[in-house]
């Protein structure tokens, strides 16, 4: 196996846990009480989290507790996606050699002098 590959296969096993695809936005709105801080210009700071689910865009409030937590979460799937792109463009370039190798290559050359 080529180097390379081997090396963006082993990131994707070593990327364990918890992963969330979407993005966290931070905002400061003011809540419309009279007397409240963020009358005066010192707005509450609050975060969504915005994702997709079947095509269909959900936002969801995020309490200052989860903020973190989503920020780690979101950071896993940006860096397994940034690690598939990489491996996609580099099984691409051993296609274009003749030199793709891995395990559905030789289960194909065995079914195919099997008479699959």
């Amino acid at each position: 196996m080529d180097n390379k590959k081997e090396t963006l296969l082993t990131l994707i096993k070593q990327l364990t846990g918890d992963l969330m695809k979407g993005s966290l936005a931070h905002t400061a709105v003011t809540c419309g009480k009279k007397n409240c801080r963020c009358q005066r210009g010192e707005k509450h700071k609050t975060a969504y989290f915005s994702y997709r689910v079947q095509g269909k865009q959900k936002v969801i409030h995020v309490s200052h507790k989860m903020i973190q937590e989503v920020e780690r979460l979101t950071g896993n799937w940006q860096k397994l996606k940034d690690i598939i792109e990489k491996l996609t463009a580099e099984n691409a370039r051993l296609v274009t050699k003749g030199k793709l190798s891995g395990n559905s290559n030789n289960e194909s050359k065995n079914n195919q002098s099997k008479g699959k």
